[in-house]
């Protein structure tokens, strides 16, 4: 996730919804054809307690996929999540400091963190005469150029992920400590934009990740308690963020730009086809250690 920047508050809340049908009793004697229908009622909630107690469905809930029962949204990191985005802040970054040579491991650190400390340590490390604003403007200007040049397909398994998670009823949301400028115009460049019921940018939120700040906004805007949300991020500023807002952390090195696992995530992927939401951590067992920081 690429070095971002905060500006005033911004958010584009959705929402989804659905129907049940009901089930139609047949016409003729319909008093009559529930009852033919229908075991006594002592024996029905028995039977249905004895299959839920041996760990089958309640009959309410057949053909609707499981999830634990104390998950009630996921929320996803954009960029290195949903999309590969990376290359983009680098090429960036190289247009900008041209012709200083910026080497990846000078890079790296400052992945998944505000614009700012990235801006004022190129200037130190370059010598550059431009102020940290107005590399900061640059920077934004040329991310920008790069992601309008587009398209940005989303990564392998991104649209399958969020559509099981709509698939269990569960509340979809996007935490990207990017500026809305840059994350709207990505949305729509991989075609996920709409698939969110609320995104929160750097905008929204004071201090910047790894602070906790932005994955709480989120739950409160999605209504769910941080404790009953699944995090899906890959910076370690990310990890540290989302583990400190007390929610359980899916760390996907998927991207091009995978940082090392981070002690603070509580499961590892290589993709996020590897994501099974039946199989997550639970929350209370979950161990919400402080990841090393970045690389």
């Amino acid at each position: 996730m690429a070095p971002q920047h905060r500006r005033p508050a911004r958010g584009a809340p959705g929402a989804t919804g659905g129907l049940h049908a009901r089930r139609r009793l047949p016409r003729r004697h319909p008093r009559r054809a529930a009852a033919a229908l229908l075991p006594p009622p002592g024996a029905a909630r028995r039977a249905v307690a004895a299959q839920v107690r041996a760990g089958g469905q309640h009959p309410t809930e057949r053909g609707r996929p499981r999830v634990s029962q104390t998950i009630e949204a996921v929320i996803f990191d954009l960029d290195g999540v949903l999309v590969d985005s990376e290359p983009l802040h680098w090429r960036a970054s190289h247009r900008l400091f041209a012709p200083h040579k910026l080497t990846m491991e000078e890079y790296e650190p400052f992945v998944g963190l505000a614009i700012e400390p990235y801006m004022a340590w190129a200037r130190e490390h370059f010598g550059l005469e431009a102020s940290v604003e107005e590399l900061t403007q640059r920077y934004s200007e040329a991310v920008t150029a790069e992601i309008e040049a587009g398209p940005i397909p989303p990564l392998d398994g991104a649209r399958e992920l969020i559509a099981a998670a709509r698939a269990r009823g569960l509340h979809v949301g996007l935490c990207s400590q990017s500026i809305a400028d840059w994350v709207y115009p990505t949305l729509r460049a991989a075609g996920l934009d709409g698939s969110f019921d609320a995104v929160v940018t750097g905008d929204d939120v004071e201090r910047a990740k790894p602070e906790p700040d932005i994955y709480l906004h989120a739950a409160r805007l999605l209504g769910v308690a941080p404790a009953a949300c699944v995090a899906v991020e890959d910076s370690p500023a990310g990890v540290r963020s989302a583990a400190d807002a007390g929610m359980v952390v899916v760390q996907s090195r998927q991207a091009s730009s995978a940082a090392e696992p981070q002690s603070g995530a509580h499961l590892v992927v290589g993709s996020l086809r590897d994501v099974d939401l039946d199989r997550l951590p639970e929350p209370s067992a979950a161990s919400f250690a402080r990841p090393e920081g970045p690389r």
